[in-house]
Parts: C-alpha cells; structure tokens; sequence
C-alpha cells in the first residue's frame, strides 16, 4: 500500500513539476554499485556473494523565493543477487519478512526546504551524523524516517537536531521499528541536536546529544586540530569521548558508562600515519541504533571495539596518489588489537578476550572515460578472536566498483 501511495505522488509530482517551477528541470542520476566479496568465518560456510544494486535517484525543484527553494526527492533502490543467493548471509534480501533474490523499493522519499544558512528535510532520508554514521559499505544503505534540520549561524557555528521514529534496514522492503544495535530492542524515538564549530581553519570541535525513548542518554565531544610547521608536515591530534546513561523505564536495562578515544597523526608529502588509542569504562556495552556505526570513536573496522573494559589499539597508513605515482590511487593500512578485562568475557581459566585485525585498502577514483566520478575499492580484512569474543575469527576480501550516472 505504501509503494502504492508513494509512487501516486511521485507522479504528481513529475506531472506538475513542468508547470509549476518551468525554470528548474528535474533533475535524475543513476548509482550503480556491484559487490563482490568472498568471506570466511569460523565454524560458518563460506560465503561468495555477487550482487548488483541501483539507486535511482529524483529531484523536483521549486523557486519559492529569491532565496528559499523547495525539493521533492525520491529514490528507487533496487538490487540482483548474480551468485551465491543460497548463502548471502547478512546481504540477504528481506521482501516482507522473506528472503528473495530481487528486490526493489523506495529506499528515499520526502520534502527539502533549502535556504542559504539553513534546511529542513522531512521523509525517509540518509542521516549523516558524528555518533551515528549509516552501513553504507555493502550494498544498499540504510535510511532513517523522521524531520532533521539545520541552521548555520555564522561561517564557524552550525547547529542541527531531528527526531527519528522508523527505519529502513539494508535489503528491507518494509519501514521498522527503530532497533538497538545490541538489545535489539525497539526505540519509538531518536532525538537528537548538537553543534559543530570550526573555530580555525585546521581545528574544529562538535558536540552532540541523543536520546532513544525508554533506553538511553548519550553525549558526544569530539575535537580535532591540525598545526602545519615550516616543513609542510601536517601534525594531527583528535579526541572523542562518549557517556551514556539509561532513559526513562530503560527498557534495555542498565546502560551508565563512558568511552574515550585519542588519535595523533602525521602527513607529510601524501603519507598520513596515524595511532589511536580507545578505552570502555563500562560493565555494559555502549549500543547504538542498529545498522548504524556507534559509538563515533576512532576505531571501528569489522568489529567496533566496544565491548565492556575494551582497550583497543591501533595503526594506520594512509598513501596518496602523489606518492604511488597513479592519479586517483590511494593505499591504505592498518593494524589494531582489542583487549577486553570485563569478568564477563572471560573464559574458565580467567583469560581476558582478545581480538586483532590486519587489512589493506586500495581505492581508484576514476577521472575521465566510461566510469568517470565513480570508484574501484578492493579491501582485504583478517580479524582474529580467542574464544567467544562477540565478533567473530573472519577473513574477508572485497571489490566494490561505484558508478554513478548523470540522466538528466
């Protein structure tokens, strides 16, 4: 019935589009996104999926004001399964609560108000937020139903907030409640506000809070600053920290504690090396709203390195284009290693469980022929775990290739 509404108003929305604003032309594009990945978990099958996806994406414009435009946007995403549908695994289709190896869907749809120092949307749309950033390295992403908006109040300050009630997972046809990455529990809603000030060209700070009705407070501080010395070396420092108390009946029962995390880096001539270093002080596990990357700390790779007391470490390097002699190729690698000390996660002998991860990236960005603007990544992962860890032993190794195209 929903697919049914939407596509109504889609289409009045194109029929009257060429009468109503004759000065702004639809505007239409094309992402194109095929996945390939072969990954290997322990005591699993192996899994091999192919699978193609789309996202085709509409925009109708209206001229309300010299300086106030409105937007109506929808967004088809659909997807192929081309190998391996039997063992897909997490990249599962889910058509009404049944695996199925096609799949199409409004992925995003609703209003925009757009002036100069501010906008407000209201629809299925992507949020993209410092303490909740969308899964979007698989397949198709997931979208968020609410209203958000922003207001810049000056060229440093911005400030932003929005209630959350629904969403859209990776490969669901249908709007569900909001979850818990952990609980699994359903939020009726997220709010949330924060700002972000630029408060010089090289540094910057942001401060966020949410609640998710019945579960959880949370706040988040990060601050980043960069000094650039005589030489041309960029000297890099960041920090975050994280605290979460429980909300109202807390549904999900207790949920106090903090996390911290700390980065200091280095770039020089195309070369960027980085340390990080991130503390749980917490009996409990930091969650987040499921299908999102939480809790907005420096180290989040396969695993997302908060389990309760977790200290993680971690190395990374990152190589420009510049460097390797290839316009448009970028290298990265990185090693990190988690140690959680809670009793809970500890096995007979009193071991505390621990878990590591190597990988590599290699990313091409294409600037001119058939694929222009799009993106080839290949990726290669091993993450190690002793014992029940919450993640599991896993290698994976992918190939993402993007290619977005412009229709109209």
């Amino acid at each position: 019935m929903l697919s049914v509404v939407m596509a109504s108003v889609v289409a009045v929305v194109l029929a009257g589009g060429s009468v109503l604003a004759q000065a702004n032309e639809i505007q239409a594009d094309l992402l194109l996104r095929s996945y390939i990945e072969d990954k290997r978990v322990k005591a699993e099958p192996v899994r091999q999926p192919w699978i193609q996806s789309a996202q085709l994406n509409l925009s109708q414009p209206w001229q309300i004001s010299d300086e106030l435009q409105l937007f109506a946007e929808t967004s088809l995403f659909g997807a192929v399964t081309l190998h391996d549908p039997a063992n897909i695994g997490e990249l599962a289709h889910m058509g009404r609560g049944r695996e199925v190896d096609d799949l199409a869907y409004p992925g995003r749809y609703g209003l925009r108000l757009q002036a100069p120092d501010w906008g407000l949307n209201w629809g299925l749309q992507d949020i993209s937020l410092p303490f909740m950033v969308a899964k979007d390295n698989l397949w198709l992403p997931p979208t968020w139903h609410g209203i958000t908006g922003y207001r810049q109040l000056s060229d440093d300050i911005r400030v932003e907030g929005g209630q959350l009630s629904r969403a859209r997972l990776r490969g669901r046809e249908q709007l569900d409640p909001l979850l818990s990455a952990y609980g699994f529990v359903p939020i009726d809603y997220l709010r949330y506000t924060g700002l972000a000030w630029q408060y010089q060209p090289q540094g910057k700070l942001q401060l966020y809070v949410n609640q998710a009705t019945d579960l959880w407070r949370q706040l988040y501080l990060t601050t980043d600053q960069a000094t650039t010395d005589q030489a041309g070396r960029i000297w890099q420092l960041g920090a975050a920290f994280y605290t979460t108390t429980a909300d109202g009946s807390a549904r999900q029962g207790p949920q106090d504690g903090e996390a911290g995390s700390l980065t200091a880096g280095l770039n020089w001539h195309g070369v960027n090396l980085s340390v990080s270093v991130q503390r749980i002080w917490s009996d409990h596990v930091l969650d987040y709203l499921l299908d999102a990357y939480g809790p907005g700390l420096a180290i989040v790779m396969v695993s997302d390195y908060n389990a309760p007391q977790e200290f993680a470490q971690q190395i990374k390097l990152d190589i420009a284009d510049t460097v390797l002699g290839v316009t448009g190729l970028q290298l990265s690698l990185w090693a990190l290693a988690g140690q959680s000390a809670a009793p809970a996660l500890r096995n007979q002998q009193g071991e505390d469980r621990r878990h590591y991860e190597t990988g590599f990236g290699l990313l091409y960005r294409f600037s001119d022929g058939l694929f222009s603007g799009g993106d080839l990544m290949l990726t290669a992962i091993n993450h190690r775990a002793n014992g029940p860890y919450p993640d599991p032993t896993q290698r994976a190794m992918r190939l993402v290739l993007n290619w977005p195209v412009n229709l109209f």
